[in-house]
C-alpha cells in the first residue's frame, strides 16, 4: 500500500487494519461462496477516492455443489449458497424462460458445456461489484468450454433482456467465440475474459449495449 497516498484500504468494500508506518495491512476473510471467490482490494484517498486496485481469487471448496445440463424448460435460478454448478452438457434455455445466476454464484463447464438462448429466451447473469459471478472451466482443468450463445434464426429477431454484468469468463472459446449474439439484444457491464485465444464476441445484426 502506497501510504503517501492511501488513507484507508478496502477489501470488497471493507475496511482492513492498516499500519500506516509500514503500508502493510492485514483482514480476515469471511462469507466466501463455494467455487472462486474474486477479492477486490482497493486504496483509497483522503477525498475517498480509489487511487489503485488489485484483485485475489480464492477457491472455496464447500465439498457439495449441484450439476446439471439439458434443457432448461421453466424459470430457474442458480443461487450462489448452491454451487459450485458443474455444467457437464449443453444447457438450453427455452422461449420464453428466464435462466437467473445470481451474484457470487460459480459455473464451471465441461469441453462440450455451454449455455444457448433460445429467441425470447432470458439469461440474467447479473453478478455485483463485490460478488461478481465466474463461467470457465473446473480448477485445474486445461480445457476450454464452448461459452455462450445467443441467437435468433434468419428473418426473426429477439427483443429478450439479456443480461451479463459483473462476470468473469474463463476458457469460454471452444465454439470459436465466448460469446455469440445474433439478431438479439444483450447488455454487457464490467464483464472480463481471461485465457481465450479465439474471438471474444462474435455479432451479427445485435442489440447489444456495453
Amino acid at each position: 500500500c502506497d501510504v503517501t497516498r492511501a488513507v484507508s484500504v478496502s477489501v470488497n468494500g471493507v475496511a482492513v487494519t492498516l499500519d500506516h508506518a509500514t503500508g502493510s495491512w492485514q483482514h480476515s476473510v469471511s462469507g466466501l461462496h463455494p467455487g472462486i471467490n474474486r477479492l477486490v482490494i482497493e486504496e483509497w484517498d483522503a477525498q475517498q477516492h480509489v487511487i489503485a486496485q488489485s484483485h485475489l481469487d480464492i477457491y472455496h471448496e464447500s465439498g457439495a455443489g449441484n450439476t446439471l445440463s439439458g434443457t432448461v424448460a421453466i424459470d430457474t435460478t442458480l443461487a450462489a449458497e448452491d454451487g459450485p454448478w458443474y455444467v457437464t452438457g449443453p444447457l438450453n434455455v427455452l422461449p420464453g424462460v428466464t435462466l437467473t445466476i445470481e451474484p457470487g454464484t460459480s459455473l464451471f463447464f465441461t469441453p462440450i458445456g455451454g449455455i444457448t438462448v433460445q429467441p425470447e429466451g432470458v439469461l440474467r447473469c447479473e453478478g455485483t461489484r463485490y460478488h461478481r459471478i465466474r463461467l470457465g472451466r473446473s480448477p485445474g482443468s486445461t480445457e476450454n468450454w464452448q461459452g455462450i450463445r445467443i441467437a435468433a434464426p434468419s428473418g426473426q429477431d429477439s427483443d429478450a433482456q439479456n443480461q451479463i454484468s459483473f462476470t468473469d469468463f474463463d476458457a469460454g472459446d471452444a465454439q470459436g467465440e465466448c460469446i455469440a449474439l445474433r439478431r438479439s439484444r444483450l447488455l454487457l457491464d464490467e464483464v472480463t475474459w481471461a485465457n481465450s485465444s479465439d474471438t471474444v464476441l462474435e455479432l451479427y445484426r445485435p442489440k447489444l449495449e456495453v
